[in-house]
Parts: structure tokens; C-alpha cells; sequence
């Protein structure tokens, strides 16, 4: 199965090389080795929440369908699917769909952490699943064109930084007649929350019930905080997923949701303060989850999540914008020439190297655009040790007894305008 999926250096537009990327991913390495899973292997901590589980449980019952259901059910109609999990994480998705195909399968699943294919290797050892496990990173990844049934991503796709790469990999890599299957974030860049949504939340819970609310000592729902450097890769370009998706593919069906719920139902506090077996609690906890939606159906706020089905498009975008540009000059040509001239005009220009023109014009746009970037990134590196040396001394003032304000004055001078730091005094 692993000649289906491979790892290649580079690729055509590569955003990886504008950040410290190696610590990125060291970071998305380290904070997801130690994420607390459920038996089922899926994640834990807040996301095992009552009120999280209960608002899932709603969505599926509004949609009559959920993330594991069309993966299977799509599978189960083909003769002997390969189906592919793109961020599989440690693995629960992918050992609860393949214990439900009745037809003979082959499933890979990458992700870019080795560390935490442990405990479903071994299950799958032990229920003779057929799941092969391969640490990939997603954005130098390169599928083999027209290999895959399904390809299926849980949460995952918002963590990649080449979203265009990625796309056309899958695109290619998708059978004609495939689904790619997604349940992911598409909210606002890193925060995933927009202020608005953020507001509404904590003014929500000014509302609650006094049943509710008497169990309160303040909002727990913090203040919006814009974005700041980035750590990691959680939600490093969410906000252009579904831009770039839908430029290949073209929805069968599209939900989209979490317009707040998400603010309560994995906060710590309220994630657990309804009582379940409560009916007012309940039905208090089912109002809030028909209010999401509403708010998101009748435009009040945007939504940050989406879960969808996707069929390839005949002809991806990228085609369809050039083969437009052609027509637009076959236009030109019919004006400025006789017809008999300007179709063979039209013929020339209806080439290869009319599209290569187009390509070499917009790789040169890029060029100059991640010039600016890689500027802008060492600059952005530069304030970040400025910062870290501004830190160090303020922690190592904070603990001096004879610190004085024009030191301090002297001190951030110093560092703004490169010249040498005061020495300490002792």
C-alpha cells in the first residue's frame, strides 16, 4: 500500500520556507504527543465534555448523517475501495470506519506525528484490520493520480500551511467517480473565533438561566484576543480551506456550524455545567445548540466549522481561469482580424505555450510576493529577540531590590536602537 502515498521534497509553491517551519513543526509534534485520547482514541480533555458530545449528537440528528457514516457508507458501495486519512492523529477514526466495511479494503492513514501510532497498531494487529499507519507530512505529500475511492480528512486540513499543493494532490489522487470527505475548522486565522462570535458568547451566558448561571463565579468565555505569532500550526490559513476546496471540487453535501457552540461546550466550566439527566438543563442545552445554527443560516454570524462531501470537478479552476483567458483573447482576435486569420491566431494562442506564459507570469508575481515575505519574516524573527531579551531583563528587574527608572529608560533605548545594553549593576 505505501507506494499510494510518498513524501517529496519540494513543491511548486511552497509557504513552509516564510517561517521557522522545523519549530512549527516540532511544536505540532510536541503538543500533540501528549494531548490526552479517549479509549475510543479519539480526543479527550475538553473535547470529551458533556455539552460537546450532546451538541454532536444534535448535528446528527438535524443531518440525519455524520463524518464516519459517509465514509462507510460510500465505501461499502464499491467492489474493493482504497480509501486514504489525511491527519488520522492516533488513529480512532480510522479503526472505528474500518471495522464497519463489509468489502474487502486497503486504508492508509498519515499523519505527521510518528509518536502516536502506538496503541492502534496494536489494535489493529489484534482485530486484523487493514490499516497501514505512515508518518507523512501533509504539506510535501504526493499521491499516485486516480488511486483513491475515498479520501477523508477529520480536523485536520486547517493545520496545513501549502493548502494548494495539498488540494491538487488529493484532487489528482481522487478516483473520477470518489468523494473526499472533510470535517474541519474555517474560522478566523490561528483564533478560529471572530470577535463577533466571541461576544455573543459571553453575552449569552449573562443570559443563562439563573439555575445555571448561580453556578458561576464569572464568565468563564475570555475577551477576544486578535492573532498573534504563531505557534504551532493550529489554524495557520483556516480561513482559505474552503476557497481552496471548492476550486476542485464541487459539494454533494455541506454543513456548516459552531457559530458559538464550541466556546461553550469545550470550556472547561460550561462543557459541564448542564445536567444531562436534567430535563430543563436539556432542554436549555438543545435551545443553545438550534441557536447556532440559526445564527448561521440567517447570516448573523459566520460559521467556523464545516463538514461536507465533495466530488472532483470536471475541470479544476486552475483550468477553467486559463481556458477563460483564452476565450477572452479569441475575443480580441475577432475584433482586430479577418475570421480566417484569427482563428489560426486563436490556434496559436490556445497553446501550451500560451499557459505556460500565464504560469511563468504568476510564478513571477509569487516570487516577488515571497521576497516581501521572507523579508517581512526576518523581521518579524528580529522583534522576536528583541522581545526575549526585553523579557529577560524584565524578569531579571523584577527580582532586583535597587532597580532604578532611568535604567529601565536606558534599558528598552537599548534595545530598539541596537546599541549595547546597559550593564546590570550589581
Amino acid at each position: 500500500m505505501s507506494n499510494f502515498v510518498r513524501q517529496i521534497d519540494r513543491v511548486e509553491t511552497d509557504w513552509t520556507k516564510f517561517f521557522d517551519y522545523q519549530q512549527l513543526v516540532e511544536e505540532e509534534i510536541t503538543e500533540y504527543s501528549s494531548t490526552e485520547v479517549t479509549d475510543r482514541l479519539l480526543l479527550g480533555g475538553i473535547h470529551a465534555n458533556p455539552a460537546w458530545d450532546y451538541w454532536f449528537q444534535f448535528l446528527e440528528r438535524q443531518w440525519q448523517t455524520n463524518f464516519s457514516k459517509e465514509v462507510v457508507d460510500f465505501a461499502n458501495q464499491q467492489a474493493a475501495p482504497r480509501i486514504l486519512s489525511l491527519g488520522c492523529g492516533h488513529g480512532g477514526f480510522e479503526l472505528s470506519i474500518a471495522s464497519q466495511l463489509n468489502v474487502p479494503y486497503e486504508l492508509i492513514a498519515v499523519d505527521l506525528n510518528p509518536y502516536i501510532f502506538g496503541e492502534a497498531k496494536r489494535r489493529i494487529e489484534e482485530k486484523k484490520l487493514n490499516i497501514e499507519f505512515k508518518a507523512i507530512d501533509l504539506n510535501f505529500v504526493a499521491l499516485e493520480p486516480d488511486s483513491f475511492d475515498v479520501i477523508f480528512a477529520h480536523a485536520s486540513l486547517h493545520h496545513m500551511l501549502n493548502l494548494e499543493h495539498l488540494m491538487e494532490q488529493i484532487y489528482h489522487g481522487l478516483k473520477s467517480n470518489g468523494r473526499f470527505v472533510i470535517l474541519d475548522m474555517i474560522g478566523e486565522v490561528q483564533t478560529l473565533f471572530w470577535c463577533e462570535n466571541v461576544e455573543f458568547a459571553r453575552n449569552l451566558v449573562e443570559q443563562f438561566p439563573a439555575k445555571i448561571k448561580k453556578k458561576l463565579s464569572a464568565n468563564p468565555i475570555a475577551p477576544y484576543q486578535p492573532p498573534s505569532l504563531q505557534v504551532g500550526m493550529e489554524g495557520i490559513r483556516q480561513e482559505e480551506l474552503e476557497f481552496e476546496i471548492d476550486r476542485f471540487f464541487d459539494p454533494i453535501k455541506c454543513f456548516k456550524y459552531n457559530s458559538f457552540m464550541r466556546l461553550i461546550g469545550t470550556n472547561p466550566v460550561l462543557g459541564n455545567i448542564f445536567d444531562l439527566e436534567d430535563v430543563n438543563d436539556r432542554e436549555y442545552l438543545e435551545t443553545l445548540c438550534r441557536l447556532d445554527l440559526d445564527q448561521v443560516s440567517n447570516g448573523s454570524l459566520r460559521p467556523t466549522e464545516m463538514f461536507a462531501v465533495y466530488q472532483k470537478k470536471l475541470i479544476p479552476a486552475s483550468v477553467c481561469a486559463t481556458k477563460a483567458r483564452i476565450k477572452f483573447l479569441q475575443t480580441l482576435v475577432l475584433q482586430q482580424s479577418p475570421k480566417s486569420e484569427a482563428f489560426d491566431l486563436v490556434t496559436k494562442a490556445n497553446s501550451d505555450e500560451l499557459i505556460q506564459n500565464e504560469l511563468t507570469a504568476i510564478k513571477s508575481k509569487i516570487a516577488k510576493l515571497s521576497d516581501l515575505l521572507a523579508f517581512h519574516q526576518e523581521e518579524i524573527k528580529a522583534l522576536r529577540r528583541k522581545n526575549e531579551s526585553l523579557q529577560e531583563y524584565i524578569s531579571w528587574m523584577q527580582g532586583s531590590k535597587f532597580w532604578r527608572l532611568r535604567q529601565i529608560w536606558q534599558l528598552v533605548k537599548s534595545i530598539f536602537t541596537g546599541k549595547n545594553p546597559i550593564d546590570k549593576p550589581n
